[in-house]
């Protein structure tokens, strides 16, 4: 089995409605996310999948979060409200929880469909996402 990974980064903030420490607070993280391909043959080029065609993709979503805040949609009317206040906000109302182990699975289906319009044979094998250098969240299949 042959293996890739390509990393990218943002910065966002969030707050977890339901938390009763201190991420029910607003705070923000540097995201790191490490995306990985797995592949038992390799393409034409002798590749998993080109480095930049998996670049485009990532830079395509992950340009979503950057420099947002991510809220639960439990959060959404009161904070919209300052968003009406404050335009500039640029705001992710989200279906589920804003926690790393979320992001990361919607992070993967979103790979895993993007990779099954490419020509090749690349698949999705996990997504590693670091809210710091020493907390991470990974979602696979397996």
């Amino acid at each position: 089995m042959y293996r890739i990974s390509k990393e990218f980064s943002f910065s966002m903030g969030h707050r977890l409605s339901c938390h009763q420490g201190l991420c029910k607070n607003f705070h923000g993280h540097n995201y790191t996310i490490v995306v990985g391909l797995k592949s038992e043959t390799l393409n034409i080029n002798g590749m998993v999948m080109d480095f930049g065609d998996l670049k485009a993709i990532g830079d395509h979503y992950f340009k979503k979060f950057d420099h947002a805040m991510m809220i639960h949609k439990s959060d959404a009317g009161k904070f919209l409200k300052l968003q009406e206040q404050m335009p500039f906000l640029k705001v992710l109302v989200s279906e589920y929880e804003p926690t790393a182990e979320n992001m990361a699975k919607e992070c993967y289906e979103y790979f895993k469909e993007e990779l099954a319009k490419y020509a090749g044979n690349a698949q999705m094998d996990y997504i590693s996402i670091f809210e710091t250098d020493k907390s991470q969240a990974t979602y696979s299949e397996d």
